[in-house]
C-alpha cells in the first residue's frame, strides 16, 4: 500500500506542475484553441492521474528513496491514565520493571499517510458515488416511459448519428432541460410537455456518440485518487465544461451562421440549469456556462495541436526525471540525432528548414547545396557561412521557388573530415510531395478583384475539405463572425468564389483558409490577397494591417469638393468636426492641371503617386490635426494609424 500511495503521490506532483499554468490560462485558451485540442490535453492528464503507472526508465541513475521517517505513539503503561493524575503523582519513585513500563512502539510515517490516503479516496468514492446512485434512483423513481411518437423521434435522431444501441426514453417533471444519465444503460430524461427540439436531441445523443459520460467517469476516478489536490478537481470541471463546446462544435459542424444563430437561441432558451449528477449531460447550464458556449459557436480557433503535444511531454519528462542522464554520443549517433531533428513546415512564404545541433565537443560542417546556377542563391550561401553551435536550433526560410525548381541536398562533415568520417544526407533531398505541390497550386490561383474572392481545386483525384471563415470589426454592429461557401462539394478543376467589396473588405481583421487534404492540414492566410481595388480609377492599394476594422474608406469623398478624391482614409471615433479623423486622400487631376500646381511650386509638397493616359494621381492629407483631443486615447491612436500613411503609398499600383 506504501508503494502505491508514494506512486499516486508522485504522479499528482508532476501531474500538477503542468495542470496550473493550464488552468491558471483556461479562460485565454478557450478563446484561441479549439476545444477538441483542450479535449485531448484534459484526457491525457486525466490518463495519466486515473493510471499511476511508473515511468521511470528501468535502471535509473537516480533513485529517490522515501525517508524512513517514524512517529512515536505513547502506549500507556497498566495503571496509568492519560486525561487524569498518574498515580505515581508526587512519588519520587516510580516502577522500572517491564511489567509496569510499556516499550513505545513506532511507526513509519508513510504507513499513516498511506492509510489517511486510502479512507480518503474510499470516502470520496462513497460521497460521490453514493450521491450519484441516490439521485439516479430519485430521477428515474419519478420518470415515465415517453409517448411512442417521441421514442420514434429520438430513434431516428440516433439513426442519424449512427447509434445503434437501443436508448431508454422518460419523461419527469424533475428535469427543464434534456438529460441523458448513466453508463452501461443510458437513459435519456425529457422534460414534461411538448416535444423536444430536434438540435436538443441530437446534442444530448452526440454525448452518448462521443461517450461523455465514459470520459467523466474518467476524471471522477482521477479525483477518488487525488481527493487531496484542489488542482485535480479544478481540472475535472475544466475537462466537463469543455465537454460541452466539443458537442457543440460536432452539432453545428459544417453548419452556415444562421443554424449556428438558432442553435446559440436554443441555449438561451434552456435556461440556467444547476450542475447535474455526476455521471450525466444535459442541454442546459450556468449563465457562465452558457456564455462561453455562444461565444464559442462563433469564434475561429488554432486547432491547438502543439500544445497538447508539448503538455504530454511536460509530464512524460517529469515522470521520468530521476531516471534522466546526459549520455556520451558517438559522432555516427550525434549525425543520427541531426538527422531525426530535421524538419520542414510549408508556409505562405516558402519551407521553412530547422534542425538542431546535438549537445557535445564536436567541429560540424553543415552545407546545403541544389543543383542550379554556379553561384547559389544568397539564402544558401547565408546557411553554408553559419557558425553551428552545439545545443542550438537553427531555422531557415527557403522561397518557394528555390524548393520547387530544384532539388535541395544537405550534407554533414565532422571535426574537419578527421579519420575520413563524412556523411552525406542525400536521403535528406527535399522535394514537396504531391499534397504539398497540390497546396501551392491552391494558394498561386487565388486572386481578387476588388468584388470577389475566387480560387481554383487543383486537378487530380484527392479529397478536399475547405473552410473559409474570418472576423469584421464593423463600426455600428461591433465583431462579426465571417463564413463563406460553408457546405461547398469540392470538386478538382472546379472554380469557386464568394463575394467580399473592396470596401467590406477594409472592416475583415481575420480571414484563414482552412484546408484539409488527405492527412495534412495547412492553413492559408487570405488578408495579404485583399487589397483595395479602385475598380473606377484603375489602382490598387494595399491597407496596413493596423487599418482593418480601425479606418473607414470614403470613395469619390464628398467632403471634399472641386477636386476629385478617388478615396479618402478617415479613422473612426475621432469626433464630430469637419474632417475629423482625416489620414490622407488619393486624388487625381490632368497632366495640364499637375503642370500648374508645379508652376505655383508645389506648395503643400503633394507627393505624385503614378502618371498615366494624361492623368496624374497624387496624395494630401490634413494640414492641421483632425481628430477631437477630449476623446481619450485619440491622439495615441491617429499618431499610430498616420505612421503607416507612408507605407500605404508606396503600395499604390496602377491597375490599367
Amino acid at each position: 500500500m506504501e508503494a502505491v500511495f508514494l506512486q499516486v503521490l508522485w504522479v499528482s506532483l508532476t501531474v500538477s506542475a503542468v495542470l496550473l499554468p493550464l488552468l491558471l490560462a483556461k479562460g485565454w485558451l478557450r478563446r484561441r484553441v479549439r476545444a477538441k485540442a483542450l479535449y485531448v490535453i484534459w484526457l491525457l492528464l486525466a490518463l495519466r492521474l486515473a493510471v499511476p503507472v511508473d515511468l521511470s526508465l528501468p535502471e535509473p541513475p537516480v533513485e529517490v528513496e522515501a525517508p524512513e521517517l517514524s512517529v512515536a505513539l505513547t502506549v500507556p503503561a497498566p495503571g496509568m491514565t492519560v486525561d487524569g493524575e498518574s498515580p505515581w503523582a508526587g512519588q519520587d519513585t516510580r516502577p522500572q520493571t517491564e511489567e509496569y513500563w510499556a516499550e513505545s512502539p513506532r511507526v513509519p510515517v508513510t504507513v499513516v499517510l498511506s492509510a489517511l490516503w486510502l479512507t480518503g479516496a474510499l470516502a470520496a468514492a462513497l460521497i460521490q458515488g453514493g450521491g450519484y446512485l441516490l439521485a439516479r434512483r430519485d430521477l428515474l423513481r419519478s420518470a415515465r416511459p415517453a409517448e411512442e411518437e417521441t421514442q420514434a423521434l429520438v430513434g431516428r435522431a440516433a439513426a442519424r448519428l449512427g447509434l445503434k444501441r437501443p436508448i431508454a426514453v422518460r419523461r419527469t417533471s424533475r428535469v427543464r432541460t434534456p438529460m441523458v444519465l448513466g453508463l452501461v444503460r443510458p437513459v435519456l430524461l425529457l422534460p414534461q410537455g411538448a416535444e423536444p427540439d430536434g438540435l436538443v436531441l441530437c446534442h444530448e445523443l452526440t454525448h452518448l456518440k462521443r461517450r461523455d459520460l465514459w470520459y467523466k467517469a474518467l476524471l471522477t476516478a482521477a479525483c477518488w485518487l487525488h481527493w487531496f489536490n484542489p488542482l485535480v478537481w479544478w481540472m475535472s470541471r475544466a475537462a466537463s465544461e469543455n465537454l460541452e463546446l466539443c458537442c457543440d462544435g460536432d452539432v453545428t459542424a459544417g453548419q452556415d451562421a444562421a443554424f449556428r444563430q438558432r442553435y446559440g437561441e436554443l441555449l438561451l432558451s434552456a435556461g440556467e440549469e444547476g450542475r447535474g449528477p455526476t455521471l450525466s449531460s444535459r442541454f442546459g447550464g450556468s449563465g457562465r456556462t452558457v456564455k462561453e458556449r455562444l461565444a464559442n459557436l462563433f469564434l475561429t480557433k488554432r486547432r491547438g495541436r502543439a500544445l497538447a503535444c508539448l503538455a504530454v511531454a511536460v509530464v512524460a519528462l517529469l515522470g521520468a526525471l530521476t531516471s534522466c542522464q546526459p549520455k556520451t554520443m558517438t559522432d555516427q549517433e550525434a549525425v543520427d540525432a541531426l538527422n531525426e531533428s530535421l524538419d520542414w513546415s510549408l508556409g505562405n512564404e516558402g519551407t521553412t528548414l530547422s534542425f538542431t545541433i546535438p549537445e557535445g565537443e564536436r567541429d560540424w560542417d553543415i552545407r546545403l547545396s541544389q543543383d542550379t546556377f554556379p553561384e547559389d542563391p544568397d539564402v544558401i550561401q547565408s546557411f553554408n557561412e553559419t557558425q553551428w553551435t552545439p545545443g542550438e536550433r537553427y531555422a531557415f526560410l527557403l522561397p518557394r521557388d528555390i524548393l520547387l525548381g530544384y532539388q535541395l541536398t544537405l550534407n554533414v562533415s565532422l571535426n574537419g573530415g578527421a579519420e575520413g568520417f563524412t556523411v552525406g544526407m542525400t536521403s535528406m533531398a527535399m522535394t514537396p510531395n504531391a499534397s504539398q505541390t497540390a497546396l501551392e497550386q491552391l494558394r498561386s490561383s487565388i486572386t481578387y478583384d476588388g468584388e470577389r474572392v475566387s480560387f481554383t481545386i487543383p486537378e487530380g483525384d484527392r479529397a478536399w475539405n475547405i473552410q473559409i471563415s474570418g472576423r469584421a470589426e464593423v463600426e455600428w454592429l461591433g465583431g462579426m463572425s465571417l463564413h463563406y461557401l460553408d457546405g461547398a462539394d469540392w470538386t478538382a478543376g472546379e472554380t469557386y468564389s464568394f463575394e467580399l467589396s473592396s470596401l467590406a473588405a477594409q472592416d475583415v481583421t481575420q480571414l484563414t483558409m482552412h484546408v484539409f487534404l488527405e492527412e495534412q492540414e495547412s492553413e492559408i492566410d487570405l488578408l495579404p490577397y485583399l487589397p483595395y481595388v479602385n475598380a473606377e480609377y484603375g489602382f490598387t492599394l494595399t491597407l496596413p494591417q493596423s487599418w482593418r476594422g480601425q479606418v473607414e474608406l470614403l470613395e469619390n469623398d464628398p467632403n471634399l469638393h472641386d477636386v476629385t478624391c478617388a478615396a479618402s482614409f478617415y479613422m473612426r471615433d475621432a469626433g464630430d468636426q469637419d474632417y475629423a479623423g482625416w489620414l490622407v486622400g488619393i486624388y487625381r487631376c490632368t497632366s495640364q492641371e499637375w503642370e500648374e500646381t508645379e508652376a505655383a511650386g508645389n506648395p503643400y509638397d503633394l507627393p505624385v503617386l503614378a502618371e498615366a493616359g494624361g492623368y496624374v494621381f497624387y496624395a494630401a492629407g490634413p494640414t492641421d490635426l483632425p481628430v477631437d483631443e477630449n476623446i481619450p486615447g485619440a491622439l495615441e491612436r491617429y499618431a499610430q494609424l498616420s505612421a503607416q500613411i507612408s507605407a500605404l503609398l508606396e503600395s499604390f499600383t496602377l491597375t490599367a
